[in-house]
């Protein structure tokens, strides 16, 4: 009857949102396509004003940088900060058994080189059906430095498109692109500033102990005035596999990475404690 059609039409639309959250709920949940993405608003910086971050429904993400002005030959960090609220929790570029990494995908006018993104440290949750998961649940920064050519222009536009998957007892992908103006008339202030690089791994000391393979596992020993507390492995897992686990030894004197029958390899992030601060170090020894 044609009285029935817009009720089997909202049955249906009301079936396909379930289906939806409960795939994404799932551990190793796919991304849903574009058009499931709910529209971010673009953020815009630039020398007259600062808008906002824009919101979604999970997360604020806004873009920031560490310079007001464009030096030539110079050097400036572009910032992408993720406000997570209490509760919930994004994840890292290696999500680990389930969940989908945090993206950014930067560009920059002709003559600008980009670095690599930076990630900073992350940490270990338990996920659903025990799952073990690496991410943030608090402010999450991450970072790109920019290489300015020997002559810029008067202003310079650099933009994001910055992609995540947000979870609590249910997850949901969300996505915002933003555009940042230099110069600005308001930079990120210089201590936000400082924080916001000192959350990015650092390197090895130089008197870091080399990794030492121990059949399977990998054996990290730590540096004089340092404990080991956890390792993070870059290597992604495949459908299935189980995440390597890091045991301290000798009060965090050295640790013992275990993948589960994989070869360890040294290639990843460890969390560390030196002079009662709390920081990370990369690892990457197999290049």
């Amino acid at each position: 009857m044609p009285q029935l059609k817009p009720r089997l039409d909202r049955l249906r639309s009301a079936l396909l949102r379930v289906c939806v959250v409960i795939a994404a709920w799932l551990p190793g949940c796919t991304a849903k396509p574009q058009s499931e993405r709910a529209e971010v608003p673009i953020l815009q910086r630039s020398r007259a004003s600062a808008l906002p971050a824009q919101s979604t429904q999970r997360v604020q993400f806004s873009l920031d940088s560490d310079s007001a002005t464009l030096a030539p030959g110079g050097k400036i960090w572009l910032f992408a900060t993720f406000v997570i609220p209490a509760g919930s929790h994004i994840y890292w570029l290696n999500p680990g058994e389930s969940g989908l990494a945090t993206s950014i995908a930067w560009t920059a006018p002709p003559g600008f080189t980009l670095g690599s993104t930076r990630y900073p440290g992350p940490q270990r949750f338990t996920g659903e059906r025990g799952a073990t998961n690496y991410g943030y649940a608090a402010n999450a920064t991450l970072a790109v430095e920019v290489t300015l050519p020997r002559e810029v222009p008067a202003t310079a536009e650099f933009g994001a498109q910055a992609s995540w998957l947000a979870c609590s007892d249910v997850c949901a992908q969300d996505h915002a692109e933003g555009i940042l103006r230099l110069p600005l008339a308001q930079p990120l202030e210089a201590s936000q500033a400082a924080r916001a690089r000192q959350s990015l791994p650092a390197p090895l000391p130089a008197d870091a102990p080399a990794p030492q393979p121990e059949g399977e596992r990998l054996i990290l020993e730590a540096p004089v005035a340092t404990r080991y507390l956890e390792f993070f492995s870059l290597i992604p897992l495949a459908d299935g596999e189980r995440a390597c686990t890091s045991l301290a030894q000798r009060d965090g004197a050295a640790i013992v990475v275990d993948c589960a029958g994989r070869r360890a390899q040294a290639r990843g992030v460890l969390r560390a404690e030196r002079d009662g601060h709390e920081l990370f170090y990369e690892l990457d020894a197999t290049q």
